[in-house]
């Protein structure tokens, strides 16, 4: 079995090893930590890879290289390989293996992190977590690619998808003005994300068309963590989606923040899931059963 492809000479562990450095660091020098040694034994394994599989991994680009689509698609193959190997070599030795969950900032804060003490009861103490913030763009790649186990995201970010990606639905929430109890927002800044996002666009929508009454003032913020931490304080109002409400869990116990429905005909609403590479789950033994209680235990964090 596999004769005809180990029988011919250029392919090694240390190859693809080496070769998986380059295609992550994005670069043979910076892969070589810049050993002049080192940066030629990489070239070297990178050209016998290529000629042992018939295929043009790298191209250059300037001063640099590239991956080319082939490469791309060798890397995802090794990555998941060795990913195999290391959990098969964790399990025989009783070692503790690590799973990286990525989502954004708000929802790795108000939705996640909740949730991992029973992510842990359910998967058992075989397994340490790694919180990763990413962008959806840049999580739904890193999940194609190994990098990351789990993604919480929402469902549009999943379009064209492989079909090693998976994915459950999680429940959906909606959004809310989110006001310090006692003020009026009229007399308060309006904290609002800087960035150009939609709901960046829908608050100032709102704003312009006098459906929400503020003061006019604003504080643009780079997190929606930031614009509950400004609530929090008293400083300012802000529109934050309803799962925000752990982060005034305590304060609303004390009736210092009050929450209120935005005035709108169509509700602003996001339906996020839970997603995962199937051939990154199989190599680390964990079911599908154990994912679907994973996800209703994320839906408890939702607002009821």
């Amino acid at each position: 079995m596999f004769d005809s492809l180990l029988s011919r000479h250029g392919l090694s562990i240390d190859r693809l090893h080496n070769f998986l450095r380059v295609a992550e660091a994005g670069s043979i020098a910076d892969a070589a930590d810049r050993d002049p040694s080192r940066q030629s034994l990489f070239s070297r394994q990178i050209r016998e890879l290529e000629e042992f599989f018939g295929a043009q991994l790298t191209r250059r680009v300037g001063h640099g290289l590239e991956i080319t689509e082939a490469g791309e698609e060798l890397a995802v193959i090794i990555r998941s390989q060795f990913s195999a190997l290391e959990a098969f070599a964790a399990k025989a030795h009783d070692i503790r293996r690590t799973l990286t969950v990525g989502a954004g900032a708000s929802v790795v804060e108000w939705l996640l992190a909740p949730s991992l003490g029973e992510w842990s009861e359910i998967l058992g103490p075989r397994f340490d977590w790694k919180l990763s913030n990413v962008r959806s763009a840049e999580g739904v790649e890193q999940l194609r690619t190994g990098k990351l186990d789990f993604l919480v995201v929402r469902d549009d970010a999943l379009k064209n998808c492989p079909k090693t990606i998976h994915h459950v639905a999680l429940a959906g929430f909606g959004y809310k003005l989110f006001v310090p109890r006692g003020k009026s927002p009229q007399r308060l800044p309006m904290a609002i994300l800087a960035s150009g996002g939609q709901l960046a666009k829908a608050t100032h929508d709102l704003l312009n068309a006098g459906k929400v009454k503020a003061s006019g003032r604003t504080v643009e913020c780079t997190s929606l963590i930031q614009v509950a931490s400004l609530i929090s304080s008293g400083t300012a109002c802000g529109i934050l989606p309803e799962i925000a409400h752990t982060a005034f869990a305590d304060r609303l116990s004390r009736a210092s923040v009050e929450s209120f429905a935005l005035p709108t005909k169509k509700p602003y609403r996001r339906q996020l899931v839970l997603a995962w590479n199937s051939r990154s789950l199989e190599t680390r033994g964990i079911r599908s059963v154990s994912v679907t209680r994973m996800a209703d235990a994320l839906s408890l964090n939702f607002p009821q």
